[in-house]
C-alpha cells in the first residue's frame, strides 16, 4: 500500500455527464438522483466500468492493486469448476451502497484486485457524522474526497491522499502490521496479511537474501554492492509487485547490516 497520484483534472471521457456509450448516454446526473432516491442498482455499474475509465485506473496504478500491490490481469481467468473469475475491478472508497452519488467520481475510483474488493465490501467506519448529499456535490463531483475526509475522519486510508508507508510493518515472512489504527484498521478490512500474500512477500525477501548471502560468504564486495543495486533499482520500479514491502527490506538490511 503506496501512495499513488491521479490527476483530478484528466478525467476519463465517460465519466463526463453527457458521455455516450454504443449509442446510449451514461446520464450521470440522472442517475445519482436515482441513487438518492432508491437503492444503488447494479445496473448502473456500467457507467464506472467502461474500458476508459479501466485503462487509465490501470495506468494510474501500474496495473497493481491500490491496497495489497499485486499485479492484477486484465484477462479473467477460470476455476477448477469451469466459471469464469474476474480478477480485477473498479472500486470505491466510500461505498456506492451507503453514498451512491459518489459511485459515479473520478477521486472516488480505485483500481483493486478481486480478492481487495470482496473482503473490503462495504466497511467504511468513520469518526463523525456521516456527510449527505447537497446540492454543491454537482460543482465538485470529481473532488470530494478531500473534504468529506475532514468532516467524517474515515478510518480506511485513501491511498491517492495519504502516506503511510512509514507506518506500515513488515518483518521477513512477510507479514504486514502497523501501529497506527487507521492504517491497521485497512489492513484488517482488506485482509492484506492473508496468507497467499505474506507468502509472495516472503519470496521476495528470500530470493534476494539467499543471494546476498551467498556473495557475502564469497567475500566478494562487487557481487554485493551489484545486488544491493539491483534490489535498490527493483524497489524503484513501480512496474514490480509490493514496494511498500521491497522499501521495507532495504531498510531492515541497512539497519542489521551496514
Amino acid at each position: 500500500m503506496r501512495k499513488v497520484e491521479k490527476d483530478l483534472s484528466v478525467i476519463p471521457q465517460s465519466l463526463y455527464d453527457d458521455s455516450t456509450k454504443n449509442g446510449k448516454k451514461t446520464n450521470r446526473k440522472r442517475k445519482i438522483l436515482m441513487c438518492l432516491t432508491s437503492r444503488y442498482k447494479k445496473a448502473y455499474d456500467e457507467c464506472y466500468k467502461w474500458s476508459d475509465i479501466q485503462d487509465e485506473l490501470s495506468r494510474i496504478y501500474h496495473n497493481k492493486c491500490v491496497y495489497c500491490e499485486e499485479k492484477i490481469t486484465r484477462v479473467n481467468a477460470t476455476n477448477l469448476s469451469g466459471k469464469e473469475e474476474i480478477s480485477h475491478t473498479v472500486e470505491h472508497y466510500r461505498p456506492k451502497s451507503k453514498y451512491g452519488w459518489l459511485a459515479f467520481s473520478w477521486d472516488n475510483l480505485l483500481w483493486c484486485c478481486k480478492r481487495c474488493t470482496d473482503n473490503k465490501d462495504d466497511k467504511f467506519d468513520i469518526e463523525n457524522i456521516k456527510v449527505n448529499y447537497s446540492k454543491s456535490f454537482d460543482l465538485k463531483i470529481h473532488r470530494s474526497t478531500k473534504l468529506y475526509n475532514r468532516l467524517e475522519r474515515p478510518k480506511m486510508v485513501h491511498p491517492e491522499l495519504e502516506d503511510v508507508m512509514d507506518k506500515l510493518i513488515f518483518d521477513t515472512k512477510g507479514n504486514i502490521s502497523s501501529h497506527d489504527d487507521r492504517v491497521q484498521y485497512t489492513i484488517k478490512c482488506c485482509e492484506l496479511d492473508r496468507t497467499y500474500l505474506n507468502g509472495k512477500r516472503k519470496k521476495i525477501y528470500d530470493r534476494f537474501f539467499k543471494k546476498l548471502e551467498d556473495a557475502i560468504a564469497q567475500n566478494n564486495q562487487e557481487l554485493i554492492n551489484s545486488i544491493l543495486l539491483k534490489f535498490k533499482e527493483d524497489s524503484e520500479n513501480m512496474d514490480n509487485e509490493f514496494i511498500a514491502f521491497r522499501i521495507w527490506v532495504l531498510n531492515w538490511i541497512v539497519k542489521n547490516f551496514t
